[in-house]
């Protein structure tokens, strides 16, 4: 019988839509024309992360184990999937220490394997794991490596990089280096013809110009943002939020308050914020509600 071409695991992938992907994976392993143990034990272990993405680690973890006697046996870019999702699994659960042992372990297997695009998503992983200097070490490293690479998809990391990169130094209280870092994803968004990804770049440009106190710049820039959204009837309580704050910081407290309403009408609802309660009353407040 003729044999046809295994799907490209990573194509299958909704990440929006973990249940719906878990769904296409599991039916692809009950298929019988998928019988490469290679292909299988890489398949099965994106099958955990499905789980992982939705909280449920000790179902991922256990997925992982039942791959365990294989993966002695398995290459080098198998097992560095393997690594990656059990340290992204104990990584989602707050396990940190765990996470970065895994993730070194599948940093290692990458390289041996020559796969970048593997070893950079270790070496980000490594940097979301890990904080300050640490973290950046790391995220510059990656950053090397997708510089260096002959890879298309290794190449394509170097904008998310340079965003990680620009949240780590924000974190810091680095706002220039984060600045840098914001400013130097944006090209690379837009090359990739990522038109949210860039448009929320450019919102990271505007959020470190108002954290170094450069506020109208900062205003220009969330009123371009807000022309975009508005124009397309897509608002984006974010973008409310910084007019606001940065009408706050220039004084003019009534010209900030239908801003501030507006972003609590989209915002009040979002998990994100809510989870940041302070920052919720603040907005409820401002709001004049």
């Amino acid at each position: 019988m003729p044999t046809h071409p295994s799907p490209d695991i990573d194509s299958l992938w909704d990440y929006n839509q973990p249940a719906e992907t878990a769904t296409r994976f599991q039916a692809l392993l009950a298929s019988s024309d998928i019988s490469q143990p290679e292909y299988r034990f890489e398949l099965t272990t994106q099958l955990a992360r499905t789980h992982s993405l939705r909280r449920q680690f000790a179902e991922a973890h256990a997925v992982l184990d039942q791959l365990v006697p294989q993966l002695e046996q398995m290459s080098s870019r198998a097992q560095a999937r393997y690594w990656l999702e059990r340290g992204r699994t104990y990584n989602s659960a707050g396990e940190r220490s765990q996470a970065i042992e895994q993730f070194e372990k599948a940093w290692l297997a990458a390289q041996r394997a020559q796969a970048d695009f593997y070893a950079i998503d270790a070496l980000h992983m490594l940097a979301i794991a890990t904080q300050g200097e640490t973290s950046l070490q790391w995220g510059r490293q990656g950053l090397a490596v997708a510089q260096r690479s002959g890879e298309k998809r290794a190449q394509d990391w170097a904008s998310r990089l340079w965003h990680n990169l620009g949240m780590t130094y924000h974190s810091m209280g680095d706002y220039p280096h984060a600045l840098q870092a914001f400013e130097a994803a944006l090209p690379l968004w837009r090359s990739q013809g990522l038109k949210q990804r860039e448009f929320e770049g450019r919102w990271m440009v505007g959020w470190t110009l108002r954290s170094m106190q450069r506020h109208q710049e900062a205003l220009a820039m969330m009123h371009i943002l807000r022309a975009e959204m508005e124009a397309t009837d897509q608002p984006d309580g974010y973008v409310y939020e910084e007019l606001g704050e940065n009408l706050m910081a220039l004084q003019q407290p009534d010209a900030a308050t239908p801003w501030f309403a507006k972003a609590y009408a989209l915002l009040k609802d979002d998990p994100d914020v809510r989870a940041e309660p302070a920052r919720l009353d603040r907005l409820r407040q401002l709001s004049g509600r």
